[in-house]
């Protein structure tokens, strides 16, 4: 390649693009390293044709590619890093025309990381930083003198600044950071093909320590090395080779350097990656991410077998005294188990058993190289399933039983298909996706995180955790187990499909010989496995005729642990803030409401009359001395009776002292004092009015606050009571007390002059995916009112549409429930109809169409 003249930017990135055109024409024939391969030395050429129209030929200068660059493998949008290495001294003028060559590489329109440094200030930062000198260990030469990539080449395979011990243990820490960051799974359903375990910088991490230990290139660690025997030198190429095609279709579709497979591009990668599109994209997506998971757990189990190796090998790991026997046929080396004759598998029984060995000692963290080649040898040569031995049954119920340690084993399983081979149900949900977008993990993936937080309950004794203290308490907790284990192998998350991994379940339990009893509380787990979030999603969580009709259906207070243990663990398994103070409060009201109910007995459970009068006597009692207790007892006959089952004597309290106080004013906005509850309560008392609710949903959506839960109660004198609970963006408490003020003084503002502003931005999600809205029209215990269920993307905007069909049919909403599920919403409103009735079934189908129509457009 020549330029005649010195390109300007246009010319460069036209010839670049151009190139990747080519590129991307032959991506489907040609071998994926062949084409990074072609490409770094393309830019080579750019780049050597732009050092000679700078003059720097003849200097003392040379040009060196380094990092991924160097190893002459470059994705379409990889970072172009440079190691230029410059004599003592150079002259002013080549000292510029070096200035203006670095300048010019903005035009090239890729990432250029870059470092000028002498022989010796090289010397000084490999010394300092490991970073430094792994990059320069793939240093390769561009142009220039070719002596000075040869001596640092020679400086970095020597012992003078890094040993092979010291950098291996850097390499070996890095990587375990990293995957801890990861939370030690490549099973996200959008995964970093770069940093997650499994992805590229793991093998990259074995091409850095074989390098360095054995002075092996790039192409020799996937043949001809001891480091891995024939048959896995070949499956960790062929795995590599999938990321790698992977990550360059992502960089091309994305058009920039992003390394995480997020859900806008799986489409359209899947779709260059030939596994189809259109009508078949989420089959597509699916095929496509299941052979990546895989490949992605291959690489992880062969970086093992290497860095475990050499761990072993090469350091005080394996010395005698670090050495325990367990039994005749498993010793301990270190932190790993080791199977001392690897045809100790031919008894099947034995794969299980030493799993349950893990379970029983902390020290133990993973397998050894040999135990795990032998495990492989095992997935490969089985001809039915683990489990038809009924010796692998007999040990994976013990090491189920277990009071502490299970989860440890069971990780190990997971890792390395052992859950897979056991039994068939788990094969079908490895690696499956789930399209719901609140979910971070795979299917396989999210069951083993909840049996993992079970797990952690089992260790954790925090006296205000009420989920870590009703597990302890449950007597058998082998069936939840199991039910956490079983609770997605339908692989979909519809009520339909909890009744199919409940009929599952239910087989595995009744093959594993549990008794009739355990037997059925799997069975009766997994089919209600929402059955709580439901209900806090949807119910009144101060309405006793709620709790009479749950209590019928759970019937124990063995099961209502159970669930509620369960409920827990599947939602801290779904996502970094599945699990926050908010459904914490909920579900804790619930649990508690349930636990009292089903004490008292079904059928003896207090009217809603008793518990008003109850609350009502209580809130006399609490009142302050200088209010009127007649002008109050006026004031509540005028409220409905849902103002006291729905508040807390607390805020029955505070909501009646704050408007006796100045009962004249036409507005009252405040504040509750509820942060300790793990919420903000703001109370507004004014006249009614149309569109209100959605208003004051307006004003708070732009103060950057969640409407969790709201309560609009009309009174006898024609205002109405509305109670919000509020949390932060981020689901904390708003404690700050000038923003709650002026959160205040806005929705004063809004009462008294009506104007709402401009209208609520969309996030950007709600542009990124397509997603139908679902509603449903369902029952309420209350026959005069009915519930609608909107899900739909967290648009705070849907919120005011959804509001103005409300309005326009006449409805009036009673209360509204607001679910954050991941970028959807659960939108749950009590309405009923002009005739203060519910809606009837031939209305219900209108009304779905009015605002499936308003929040499409």
């Amino acid at each position: 390649m020549q330029f005649t003249t010195l390109p300007d930017a246009l010319t460069l990135k036209k010839v670049i693009k151009g190139k990747d055109e080519v590129l991307n024409c032959r991506f489907m024939t040609d071998a994926i390293q062949g084409l990074l391969t072609e490409r770094a030395y393309f830019f080579d050429e750019v780049l050597t044709e732009l050092w000679r129209h700078f003059g720097l030929v003849d200097a003392p200068i040379s040009l060196n590619a380094v990092g991924g660059y160097g190893r002459a493998s470059l994705h379409p949008g990889s970072d172009i890093d440079l190691a230029i290495i410059i004599d003592k001294k150079i002259s002013q003028q080549q000292q510029a025309a070096l200035s203006g060559f670095l300048t010019k590489l903005w035009d090239l329109g890729s990432d250029i990381g870059q470092s000028v440094r002498t022989i010796d200030e090289t010397k000084k930062q490999v010394k300092q930083d490991v970073t430094v000198a792994t990059n320069l260990l793939d240093i390769r030469r561009i142009t220039g003198p070719a002596e000075h990539a040869l001596a640092i080449n020679q400086l970095m395979h020597s012992e003078d600044l890094w040993t092979h011990q010291q950098f291996f243990e850097e390499k070996l820490e890095e990587q375990k950071a990293r995957h801890v960051k990861a939370k030690n799974t490549a099973l996200f359903l959008e995964p970093n093909l770069k940093n997650h375990p499994g992805g590229m910088r793991d093998v990259q991490s074995i091409l850095w320590v074989a390098q360095k230990f054995y002075g092996l290139g790039y192409s020799e660690v996937f043949s001809g090395t001891k480091l891995l025997l024939a048959d896995e030198q070949i499956e960790l190429k062929e795995a590599f080779d999938f990321v790698c095609r992977v990550r360059w279709a992502l960089h091309t579709v994305a058009e920039s350097s992003v390394e995480q497979l997020l859900f806008e591009h799986q489409a359209d990668v899947a779709s260059m990656l030939g596994f189809g599109d259109g009508e078949n994209s989420q089959q597509a997506i699916e095929r496509m991410m299941r052979q990546l998971f895989r490949a992605m757990t291959r690489i992880r189990e062969l970086n093992q077998l290497i860095l475990d190796t050499l761990t072993i090998e090469h350091t005080s790991f394996s010395r005698v005294n670090n050495v325990k026997q367990l039994d005749s046929g498993f010793r301990r080396i270190g932190s790993l188990i080791d199977v001392e004759d690897k045809n100790l598998f031919i008894e099947k029984k034995q794969v299980i058993r030493m799993f349950r060995l893990i379970s029983d000692i902390d020290a133990i963290t993973g397998i050894t190289p040999k135990t795990l080649r032998a495990l492989r040898n095992v997935r490969r040569s089985l001809l039915g399933e683990l489990q038809d031995y009924q010796g692998c049954r007999d040990e994976f119920i013990e090491l189920l039983s277990k009071t502490d340690g299970f989860e440890q084993a069971l990780g190990l399983m997971h890792r390395y298909g052992i859950l897979s081979v056991y039994f068939s149900h788990w094969q079908l949900i490895e690696g499956q996706m789930q399209f719901d977008m609140h979910n971070a993990y795979t299917v396989d993936e999210h069951a083993f995180k909840a049996l993992a937080y079970l797990g952690a309950f089992e260790k954790h004794h925090e006296k205000d955790s009420f989920p870590v203290k009703s597990y302890q308490k449950i007597p058998n907790k082998l069936p939840l187990r199991l039910a956490t284990l079983c609770h997605h192998l339908s692989g979909r998350q519809t009520d339909e499909d909890h009744e199919l991994s409940a009929m599952q379940a239910k087989e595995f339990a009744t093959f594993h010989q549990l008794d009739e009893k355990s037997i059925q509380l799997v069975f009766w787990l997994v089919k209600n496995q929402t059955l709580m979030l439901d209900v806090c999603k949807q119910s009144d969580l101060n309405d006793p005729i709620i709790f009479q009709k749950l209590a019928k259906t759970i019937s124990s207070k063995e099961k209502l642990d159970s669930l509620l243990c369960f409920t827990v663990a599947d939602l801290m398994a779904t996502n970094e803030s599945a699990w926050n103070p908010w459904i914490e409060y909920q579900l804790s009201l619930l649990y508690k409401g349930l636990k009292k109910t089903i004490a008292k007995g079904t059928n003896n459970v207090f009217e809603a009359r008793t518990l008003i009068s109850e609350k009502k006597a209580s809130a006399k009692s609490q009142l302050c001395s200088d209010v009127d207790i007649a002008k109050v007892e006026l004031w509540w006959k005028k409220l409905p009776s849902e103002f006291f089952t729905a508040n807390c004597v607390e805020h029955i309290v505070e909501i009646t002292e704050n408007i006796m106080s100045n009962f004249n004013k036409e507005h009252h906005v405040f504040l509750c004092n509820s942060n300790d509850l793990g919420f903000t309560t703001l109370v507004v008392y004014t006249p009614d009015r149309d569109q209100l609710f959605s208003d004051i949903f307006k004003v708070l959506s732009k103060a950057k606050l969640r409407v969790k839960e709201a309560n609009m109660l009309t009174t006898q004198d024609d205002n109405v009571i509305e109670v919000f609970q509020l949390l932060s963006e981020s689901d904390d408490v708003v404690d700050d007390e000038f923003r709650l003020n002026a959160i205040v003084q806005r929705v004063k503002d809004i009462l008294n002059t009506g104007d709402t502003g401009k209208a609520i931005k969309a996030p950007m999600y709600v542009e990124t995916f397509e997603q139908d809205p679902n509603i449903e029209v369902l029952p309420y215990p209350d026959k005069d009112k009915s519930l609608i269920k909107i899900n739909a993307l967290d648009d705070p905007g849907y919120i005011e549409q959804i509001c103005e069909v409300f309005n326009e049919q006449g409805f009036t909403i009673h209360s509204a429930k607001i679910s954050q599920l991941g970028e959807c919403n659960d939108n749950v409103f009590l309405i009923s109809n002009s005739e203060d009735q519910s809606i009837s079934s031939l209305d219900s189908d209108d009304i779905v169409k009015l605002i499936e129509e308003k929040i499409a457009f």
